[in-house]
């Protein structure tokens, strides 16, 4: 079955923890002072996910899953892994709408996405399940043309368009929000990396032609270490405020 975002139960929520770059504070100020990846944390990720997950089955009346989770995130491919005692309720959870993978521009759950790796094994497993059950998909919409449209203005612009505008932030609810002190000397450095990551994403837009900043150029230039791969998500303890904007980005992406 298909349907649009506007047709999602009114209790419907996101997975952001299944994010390859989501890790709990405690991981990421583990791995940044160790000079470490959160990747080289991965149990401790995964076991954590995991329970954010079956709290998010809990909470929510559909959780809405990125299709790329679906192939590539530990917690789920394991759910349906060959011999897992968890496949039949996996399988019931996609024909039931509990679970509702969303596509970018694919036309199908069991279509392959183009620029996403998947393990064959991985993804025979997922075309089985998808024979047993009866999944239903979410698209911002189902006509391609207003589907390219939509991803362009309410997905990657979007971000874009929030990084070049830190400015209208309440300062005090995000410095609560991502567990600084409020003392007018904190205020007033973070509002300035924030006005410096303003001033580039305008930057970045002129240089490249009107493509908004990525959450990529943002990890390079302000989070992680200098050189290094930024999906790697090694956070370079020097630069200020480097864990929180991570983690500031990462839910706002």
């Amino acid at each position: 079955m298909k349907i649009e975002t506007s047709q999602l139960q009114d209790i419907a929520g996101v997975a952001q923890y299944l994010d390859d770059q989501w890790a709990p504070s405690s991981v990421m100020s583990k791995a940044t002072a160790e000079g470490k990846s959160h990747r080289d944390f991965q149990d401790e990720i995964n076991e954590r996910a995991r329970a954010e997950f079956m709290k998010s089955l809990l909470l929510y009346e559909q959780l809405v899953v990125n299709r790329a989770f679906m192939y590539n995130n530990p917690i789920l491919v394991g759910l349906y892994a060959d011999g897992s005692p968890e496949r039949s309720d996996f399988e019931k959870m996609l024909s039931t709408r509990c679970l509702v993978p969303f596509l970018y521009n694919e036309g199908s759950v069991v279509e392959k996405p183009i620029n996403i790796p998947v393990e064959n094994h991985i993804w025979e497993n997922w075309l089985s399940v998808c024979r047993n059950s009866s999944p239903t998909a979410v698209r911002l919409s189902w006509d391609d043309n207003l589907n390219a449209t939509a991803i362009k203005q309410k997905l990657a612009n979007r971000f874009g368009a929030f990084a070049k505008n830190l400015n209208q932030l309440n300062l005090s609810e995000l410095m609560g929000s991502l567990g600084q002190i409020s003392e007018p000397s904190t205020a007033e450095a973070l509002r300035s990396v924030l006005r410096k990551i303003a001033i580039d994403a305008v930057n970045f837009e002129f240089d490249n032609n009107g493509k908004p900043i990525t959450r990529q150029e943002i990890y390079r230039r302000y989070i992680c270490v200098e050189g290094a791969d930024p999906t790697r998500g090694i956070v370079d303890s020097k630069k200020p405020f480097s864990i929180a904007l991570k983690q500031f980005f990462d839910l706002k992406y």
